[in-house]
């Protein structure tokens, strides 16, 4: 990740939240009802399970948390190496079925074998070339696989990025029919669904958020 200069900054930034990160009630997850929404919201969305998925930007593994007791291979994977660690540490229990590494989402992907779904949670935004990223993504999904986005927009594009310097392509988020046009001419369909629910967030939302599944042709 180069943008502009801002990888280093943005790694460091990561870094800094890891320890606090989960205290905000829909990072953390903190409670049962907010797990269960999740939980329903994910298994519906995927492919059944043993499917093999790659999480991008796991930050403490939460979600990944919640793909591996749904009963998933997972492979998790996150810039900042303190998030790792603390993601390492929430999913030790599922040793068997996920891996998490350190790793830049947006960077070319090592040829290997292709997976079921890619997954990422609030993470375009802080892509520097998401577009191109995306299209990455798409390349890692086997014929009728998907990806499974839940993002946002949860600010207007601010004159400079969150750490400084020129802003990112799209800084506080993306409307959920922007981030289609990227994807639909690289995938067979496109399903979005608004994502509103107090019990997912914990709090009422004055945003857009949404999970976009997009599939892969067979």
């Amino acid at each position: 990740m180069d943008g502009q200069g801002q990888g280093e900054r943005i790694r460091e930034f990561w870094d800094a939240y890891a320890q606090d990160y989960d205290s905000e009630p829909d990072h953390g997850l903190i409670s049962g009802t907010m797990r269960r929404a999740w939980r329903e919201l994910l298994s519906e969305a995927l492919p059944p399970p043993p499917a093999e998925l790659v999480e991008m930007g796991c930050g403490t593994g939460t979600i990944t948390e919640i793909l591996a007791d749904l009963g998933h291979l997972v492979t998790a994977s996150d810039l900042s190496p303190a998030m790792v660690r603390v993601a390492k540490a929430k999913t030790a229990r599922f040793a068997d079925r996920v891996t998490v590494r350190t790793g830049d989402a947006s960077a070319r992907a090592k040829p290997g074998p292709a997976v079921d779904a890619v997954v990422a949670r609030h993470l375009v935004w802080t892509l520097p070339n998401p577009e191109k990223t995306l299209r990455r993504w798409v390349s890692m999904v086997r014929p009728g696989g998907r990806l499974v986005l839940i993002e946002g927009q949860w600010g207007s594009r601010a004159p400079q990025s969150y750490v400084g310097g020129p802003p990112l392509r799209w800084e506080g988020g993306i409307r959920a029919e922007v981030l289609a046009a990227a994807l639909r001419p690289h995938v067979a369909r496109i399903e979005v669904t608004d994502l509103d629910s107090v019990d997912l967030w914990g709090r009422t939302l004055s945003d857009q958020r949404y999970l976009l599944v997009a599939h892969v042709a067979s």
